[in-house]
């Protein structure tokens, strides 16, 4: 069986890859919203993908999250 956090950042991943086509970020509250995701839960789940080199974050106004590049 699954561990819910596991779960949550697999779909996570999917989620900012799915939508965030052409490089464009991902904003975390559009994530919570369109996903019913718990907030609570969303948050440190980003840190760790970003952490863990899945993710990578911007700052600012149009900022948000995109899937980190394989080199």
């Amino acid at each position: 069986m699954h561990h819910p956090r596991s779960l949550l950042a697999l779909a996570t991943v999917l989620a900012v890859a799915f939508h965030g086509g052409g490089g464009q970020p991902v904003n975390a509250a559009m994530l919570v919203r369109r996903y019913n995701l718990p907030r609570r839960a969303q948050e440190p789940t980003l840190q760790q993908l970003v952490r863990a080199g899945f993710l990578q974050s911007q700052r600012g106004t149009q900022g948000g999250y995109v899937v980190q590049r394989a080199d």
